[in-house]
């Protein structure tokens, strides 16, 4: 009897891990709705807005174009020119198999937080220098996790480091090969953690703790890089109650097993 009792109680424990884990890993990204373009010659920023589990989203900056789902979008490769990018219904968020290169690993899923690549076909991508890029939030949000797809250019005749000057420090969950390959060098890091170094990176960064707005400045001007943002969710209600009565079944269990060895 005390070996069922047991079983049952490490059951729970192990029921209740795996639920919180699970609910931890799961990441909202943006559902980006809207984008205008960044004007060069009134120099008016580009703008955009979305959602992502409720919560409204606007971003104001620089915006050489964005894929808004659906095969929808704004924008072209190259300012001016009359090509447009790929297709927009080319989805540039997929992590190719890893290489055997110290940094050619996933570059989104490739760490203990997220478990879901972004949103297919759902970026906003900027290529401008010296441009202050502002997310913002509609209320707080708890540990919101940026995605960043081609910082930099690791593969033309000269590469080009782009920096990611952000207003707050940040913290790198993984880099890897993406879309357009990798960072050969790895992400480098300024000591206060604020400034993000990439030649070709595609990475996950997490900002931590309750977050309003995320602003940055990229420097210098580059091909193109993009970027999308997303929380992780919260567990549904069923969870959370299911997590309750587990919680319960224990401290019933610990109470009743103290009881009986008086």
């Amino acid at each position: 009897m005390k070996k069922m009792k047991l079983g049952i109680f490490l059951s729970l424990i192990m029921a209740m891990f795996a639920i919180s884990t699970a609910s931890a890993d799961i990441i909202k990204w943006t559902d980006w709705e809207t984008a205008t373009l960044y004007n060069p010659v009134t120099l008016t920023n580009g703008t955009a807005s979305g959602t992502m589990a409720g919560v409204g989203v606007t971003y104001s900056g620089d915006l050489t174009f964005a894929q808004l789902g659906g095969g929808a979008g704004v924008g072209y490769i190259n300012p001016g020119s009359t090509l447009p990018l790929k297709g927009y219904s080319t989805n540039f968020w997929t992590e190719p198999r890893p290489g055997t290169g110290p940094y050619n690993g996933r570059p989104y899923t490739g760490n203990p937080y997220v478990s879901n690549a972004p949103t297919p076909a759902e970026m906003i991508a900027i290529s401008l220098s010296g441009i202050t890029n502002t997310i913002t939030f509609d209320r707080a949000v708890l540990n919101p996790i940026m995605t960043i797809l081609s910082q930099g250019n690791y593969y033309s005749p000269t590469p080009t480091e782009v920096a990611y000057a952000f207003d707050m420090p940040f913290e790198l969950l993984s880099q890897g090969r993406g879309y357009w390959g990798y960072d050969q060098n790895g992400a480098r890091i300024s000591l206060d953690n604020k400034t993000l170094y990439g030649e070709e990176l595609h990475a996950a960064i997490r900002f931590n703790g309750l977050v309003t707005s995320i602003s940055w400045v990229a420097s210098p001007e580059e091909y193109w890089h993009g970027f999308t943002v997303g929380i992780p969710m919260v567990p549904e209600p069923g969870t959370m109650f299911l997590l309750g009565s587990l919680a319960t079944g224990l401290f019933g269990f610990a109470g009743l097993r103290k009881r009986f060895t008086k």
